[in-house]
């Protein structure tokens, strides 16, 4: 009954023949994949990414294999990640799976949960006790105990989550930006080491990214009752998710005064709360830091088990940022299209800056004194919240290359 109440309500709040119909039929058919579970938990996965594979492909009838592949290869990055590397690499992953052990049923949670939420409903801590009604349900519905099937959750999540961009891209980049490919996007989205990494992991932010994409998916559709839960429990799960939220909605719309408001109250934020020019500084340096984070040429990114291969994937963003200026003195039509997007990079920059501050207020900070580029964040990690506008300037930057080549460059 769970899973089928999952499918429906995924269902009911994409409403897609294309995007949420076949990720219902494949939650619905995980039913029967149960005792494979407790049996092979690596092969019963193994068999639900197939599955999906198979429903995705099935409904996506004007796409051929070079969208699917990138399907299976985010499918077989995931399980490889979790299997050799383990689900559980940090310690907010090892404390969350420690949740299962916490409660002895749904409704014990439920209960604490509530409780919570209606003595505080403005509850902006309290992550461990948030996070878990994301999996807690999924574990004992079903009877599950390994780590490992949190990639069927977080999966399933950045599955949907790259479907919608995608389409989103289709209705409001397409014809806007020039050479800008949906097709391309789609592909990055799914095989980028980062979300490849963080789908594998036992962490939250797969779930907030996929709130946040779902939050603009459903205010650029113009589904505004529906919104409402899903921004709520977004900001529950990160509390300032609502500023790359705006983000998003702004680029796809093209709001370019909206955007440059947005960072403007980012930056004016920052420096009431700071009252420091450093901070402020700080946010101006997390910008390109976010294109070039884990930085490719320190070699101890590479052999990092918890950087994985990012180092690729901002070798790949770090390229396109110092291409983009070439890009853009050649084609003054692609100049806003990066201004809207830096505009956009920057209001989750400033954002950053502002809760690293915060984080030295109150004492949670451990590491050096505050000072110029000392972030008091893990801004490679909580960058991934807008990583989808990082590659979306990669598509932008190579779109425009592209023509470039093929028009400008033509004998």
């Amino acid at each position: 009954m769970y899973l089928v109440m999952v499918g429906l309500t995924l269902h009911f709040l994409i409403f897609s023949r294309r995007i949420s119909t076949p990720i219902l039929y494949s939650v619905v058919c995980c039913f029967f994949l149960v005792g494979v579970f407790r049996v092979n938990a690596l092969v019963g996965i193994a068999l639900f990414f197939a599955g999906t594979t198979y429903f995705l492909h099935s409904a996506l009838t004007e796409t051929d294999w070079f969208q699917v592949t990138p399907l299976v290869v985010f499918y077989v990055g995931v399980l490889s990640y979790a299997t050799f590397l383990s689900p559980l690499l940090s310690t907010d992953s090892n404390t969350y799976f420690a949740q299962l052990e916490a409660y002895r049923s749904i409704s014990e949670y439920g209960n604490v949960l509530l409780s919570s939420i209606v003595s505080n409903p403005i509850w902006l801590t309290g992550f461990i006790e948030k996070f878990p009604a994301v999996y807690l349900p999924f574990y004992f519905s079903l009877d599950l105990t390994s780590p490992l099937f949190i990639v069927v959750i977080n999966g399933t999540l950045w599955v949907l989550s790259s479907l919608m961009l995608t389409k989103l891209s289709v209705d409001h980049l397409a014809d806007r930006i020039e050479g800008f490919s949906p097709r391309l996007y789609f592909v990055l989205l799914l095989v980028s080491p980062t979300f490849v990494l963080y789908a594998s992991q036992f962490n939250k932010e797969t779930s907030v990214l996929f709130l946040t994409i779902l939050s603009a998916y459903l205010i650029l559709e113009e589904r505004y009752v529906t919104l409402v839960p899903v921004a709520i429990a977004m900001a529950y799960l990160r509390p300032y998710a609502p500023v790359a939220l705006l983000a998003y909605v702004f680029f796809f719309r093209g709001r370019l005064y909206l955007m440059a408001a947005t960072t403007l109250v980012s930056v004016l934020v920052l420096l009431a709360d700071s009252g420091s020019l450093v901070a402020v500084a700080n946010g101006v340096v997390i910008l390109p830091y976010m294109f070039l984070s884990p930085i490719p040429f320190d070699i101890q990114n590479w052999t990092n088990a918890r950087a994985a291969l990012r180092p690729l994937g901002a070798m790949l963003t770090g390229t396109s940022l110092f291409v983009a200026p070439l890009v853009a003195l050649r084609r003054r039509r692609i100049r806003t299209e990066y201004v809207l997007l830096g505009l956009g990079l920057a209001a989750w920059a400033f954002t950053l800056a502002w809760v690293g501050f915060d984080r030295v207020e109150k004492g949670v900070w451990e590491g050096p004194a505050y000072d110029f580029f000392v972030f008091a964040s893990h801004v490679t990690r909580k960058k991934a919240l807008v990583q989808p506008l990082l590659l979306a300037w990669v598509v932008t930057t190579v779109g425009v290359v592209r023509n470039w080549i093929e028009i400008d460059l033509r004998w």
